[in-house]
């Protein structure tokens, strides 16, 4: 497993193929793969193509093409592959770290979006495993950074009160976009690292009028998404 080959702290990134096999969804199979090493992973399914597809790539680059060996060489493809249960063929990106958790983080996603490149949002995502499971009060007293490259995106009748769609999108990391709504957009738009989330939270209540509980206990979950997704760090670490 990765823990016996990786050092503290180590990561190991390899592009894969995986089998999409009937009636088990990829993600639960890509997961039973990486759980067992111990490690965080990120597994990031890039394009999914179809059994015919895939085997017509390998038999092009054995230089198989418009050769007699081509056809039974298809028909063995597709025999070994029918033998697994296969409906099509997943490609990506397998990104493990040796965090030493005693319970890893395993994210299996389709992002088949483009990446801004380097594609440094891996190891940003990887870092913010640890700050997204904070518990609730200690994530309430860090103060938080947004990611610098964030966009707002706006969709809404002139001169309303709120936008119909509000999207915030990122042009780092691995590119990501979340849409959003008012009191969550206003929180993050706040979060510049001066005051703790408790306080920024607060302020956006008495801004729109709203019960401060009852906003922290809908934004959270949300923000904690966001953390987990490398949208926001906290300052000092």
């Amino acid at each position: 497993g990765g823990a016996r080959h990786l050092a503290p702290g180590g990561t190991l990134t390899v592009l894969g193929n995986w089998l999409h096999v009937a009636g088990e969804p990829w993600t639960e199979r890509l997961a039973g793969w990486v759980e067992p090493t111990g490690c965080d992973a990120l597994v990031l399914q890039r394009e999914v193509l179809d059994l015919y597809e895939y085997v017509e790539i390998w038999l092009a680059d054995a230089g198989l093409a418009g050769t007699d060996a081509y056809l039974p060489a298809y028909a063995a493809w597709l025999d070994y592959l029918d033998r697994f249960g296969a409906e099509a063929v997943g490609m990506g990106w397998v990104t493990l770290r040796r965090a030493g958790r005693d319970h890893p983080s395993v994210v299996c996603e389709q992002w088949p979006h483009h990446v801004p490149q380097p594609a440094r949002g891996i190891a940003e995502q990887l870092d913010a495993v640890e700050a997204a499971r904070l518990p609730v009060a200690d994530l309430l007293a860090a103060r938080w950074v947004l990611a610098p490259g964030t966009d707002e995106e706006t969709v809404g009748a002139p001169g309303a009160a709120d936008p119909t769609h509000l999207v915030l999108r990122r042009r780092t990391g691995l590119g990501r976009a979340v849409a959003v709504d008012t009191a969550l957009a206003a929180v993050l738009g706040a979060c510049d690292g001066d005051l703790p989330l408790q306080a920024v939270v607060g302020a956006v209540a008495h801004l729109l009028d709203a019960d401060p509980t009852a906003m922290a206990a809908d934004v959270l979950p949300r923000f904690r998404d966001l953390v987990a997704q490398g949208w926001l760090t906290r300052t000092g670490g």
